[in-house]
């Protein structure tokens, strides 16, 4: 993640964004179910995806739950989803809203069935808990189970459990009373499933054992597995197991015999579901597999992709995104969006040039970026018209770290040298030629430009002379970003370090870890504050006197930051829309969030602002 922002020191940022979409999953996916129309998934990414079978086209993306999902069911009406947040969802199948949540567990919810009066929940809390599906009220909590119960299955007169206490409890639905125990298996079980015969639980010894209904006795395994089994699966011909490596097997219902084996996982298989003409598999690998029953043959695959950010600015008036799809770049399919800042609408989407946009910064005047997947392409675009009025073809591979000032604009070139250009005229102004390896970014004032490496290096360029005066060994981590003041030049590193230099004697006058003075988890973020230090790049910011550095986990995309310049505060929130952009908004804008949004937002201003007070 990079994040650029007005570059004016005496004018402090009070808007960012930092837009992110996702389309499919980014986390193992967790459990699939179908229906006549839709096929719903739900992934550790915390979302819950629904997908057209015609088409295999995602519809709706549902948000709501606040830690992984790792359970789906579906009936006529609602759709059921179970989280290790602890909690039940239902979800309105014609609308896509949430109804109501159910709150009763006091672990990771990790499995739910329903039949038509009841729905059904195990937890690791070693519960399983029955909810009226007219009220959505509890109706009983059964207990037994000594261990995480890990699946759940019913039919017309029986609920079957599994759990990790390598046991299968069958349950009266009449009385909710215990009626039988299948203890053969010595290790914990990780899958039940039912037919109109048979009970088939799955272990992590690597076997499934057949019990029989009718007497609770045990009468068969599927043996061949040579892995950890995760989950079952059956229909009127087959019984389906899957195991950690990702690999499917497809039995004969009445034999008992392997006729198949499915490869096309690269981990394990979290859940198997099938319709008349499909098997689903859901996997940890972010995908799921369609496979055609007929033959058994790959149909199709839901792959997830990650829409993200790759370098943001904002100016006066307009706000600058980036974006590309880091799982599909050599798609070519990046794009530049641009948000006016008053009131966070989007003006206009700009096709990138390539699959990437390594850097982006604008003036009054012009937009320009550096694009490209293999060669770099410097574009200029009218601020105006946002039409290309100028495009130079620059000898280098990466384009990290443009920057432009008054008069120049600054390009890394060939073998590791910085061009200026003219910015009127786009001509060549000079070519800094010294020591430098691997730039990562490049700032410049009225005297010296600086230019930052990978290698841990800051290499010092006098303005007037065209010629490299020194290089400041920062740190062996690398450096990520470099800011300048008057008297002062600050380096943050790849180890979290700020280390600022007094400029003309360039001696290290301070190094301070960005942790040391505040640190707080927020949602899925890591936030560090520490003070008196003015930075603005990549992906740390100044607020009035602090500097703020955010670390978010990629696989999550559902974080925005907040930042509001009175308070000096940044906030990480979740996006309660569930639309996918995520923003970040300044004072102005606070009318416009959600109640609960702003309640939340006030509680972490209380906070933090407690905590830096007593930094």
């Amino acid at each position: 993640m990079i994040l650029h922002q007005n570059m004016n020191k005496n004018k402090f940022p009070t808007a960012i964004i930092l837009i992110k979409y996702s389309v499919g999953h980014t986390g193992a996916v967790s459990g699939v179910v179908a229906d006549t129309k839709y096929l719903y998934t739900v992934s550790h990414d915390a979302t819950v995806r629904i997908w057209d079978k015609r088409t295999f086209q995602e519809v709706a993306t549902l948000r709501g739950h606040t830690d992984a999902v790792s359970g789906v069911t579906v009936d006529i009406k609602y759709l059921y989803t179970v989280s290790h947040d602890a909690t039940v969802r239902v979800w309105d199948k014609r609308t896509f809203q949430e109804v109501t949540t159910l709150r009763g567990h006091t672990d990771a919810v990790s499995g739910v069935t329903v039949d038509t009066k009841y729905l059904y929940t195990v937890s690791h809390d070693a519960t399983v808990r029955i909810w009226d599906k007219r009220t959505f009220q509890e109706v009983a909590t059964l207990r037994g189970h000594t261990d995480a119960v890990s699946g759940v299955a019913v039919d017309a007169k029986y609920l079957y459990t599994a759990s990790h206490d390598a046991t299968v409890r069958v349950w009266d639905k009449r009385t909710f009373q215990e009626v039988a125990l299948l203890d053969d298996q010595k290790i914990a079980l990780n899958a039940v499933y039912i037919d109109e015969n048979n009970i088939y639980s799955a272990s992590k010894d690597a076997t499934v054992k057949v019990w029989s209904k009718e007497k609770f006795e045990d009468i068969a395994s599927l043996r061949g597995h040579d892995r950890v089994v995760c989950s079952i699966h059956g229909d009127d011909n087959h019984i389906y197991t899957a195991q950690k490596d990702g690999k499917i097997y497809v039995w004969n219902r009445s034999s008992f015999e392997k006729q198949k084996e499915l490869a096309g996982h690269t981990d394990k298989v979290m859940a198997l579901c099938a319709d008349e003409e499909n098997l689903y598999s859901a996997s940890a690998d972010r995908t799921v597999c369609i496979w055609n029953k007929g033959d058994f043959s790959l149909k199709d695959r839901l792959r997830g992709s990650e829409w993200h950010t790759s370098c943001v600015f904002s100016d006066n008036k307009f706000i600058y995104a980036a974006v590309d799809n880091q799982m599909e770049l050599m798609r070519k399919n990046a794009r530049i969006e641009v948000w006016h800042k008053k009131n966070l609408e989007k003006i206009i989407t700009l096709d990138a040039d390539g699959a990437q946009v390594h850097s982006l910064i604008a003036d009054s005047r012009h937009i320009y970026t550096a694009e490209g997947y293999e060669g770099v392409i410097l574009y200029v675009r009218d601020k105006e018209t946002f039409k290309i009025v100028k495009f130079i073809e620059t000898p280098t591979e990466y384009g990290w770290g443009i920057f432009v000032d008054n008069k120049y604009l600054y390009v890394p070139y060939k073998d590791n040298k910085i061009m200026l250009l003219f910015k009127e005229r786009y001509e060549e102004a000079m070519i800094l030629n010294g020591t430098i390896e691997d730039v990562f970014g490049v700032y410049a004032d009225l005297e010296y430009i600086y230019v930052a490496s990978s290698k841990g290096l800051l290499h010092v360029f006098s303005k007037m002379a065209r010629k490299e005066i020194t290089v400041l060994k920062i740190a062996k981590e690398g450096v990520m970003g470099v800011y300048a003041d008057d008297k002062h030049v600050y380096v943050v590193t790849k180890n979290k370090r700020v280390h600022i230099w007094e400029k003309d004697a360039w001696k290290e006058v301070s190094e301070k870890v960005i942790a040391e003075k505040f640190e707080e988890k927020v949602g899925n973020a890591w936030l560090w504050v520490i003070e008196k230090i003015t930075w603005q790049s990549s992906s740390f910011w100044h607020a009035g006197g602090h500097i703020y550095y955010l670390e978010v986990d990629e696989s999550l995309l559902r974080d925005s930051v907040w930042l509001e310049k009175t308070w000096n505060v940044g906030i990480v929130l979740k996006d309660t829309k569930g639309s996918g952009n995520l923003i970040i908004v300044n004072g102005q804008t606070m009318d416009r969030l959600p109640v609960s949004l702003r309640e939340r937002v006030e509680q972490y201003k209380k906070r933090l602002k407690k905590r830096l007070k007593e930094s």
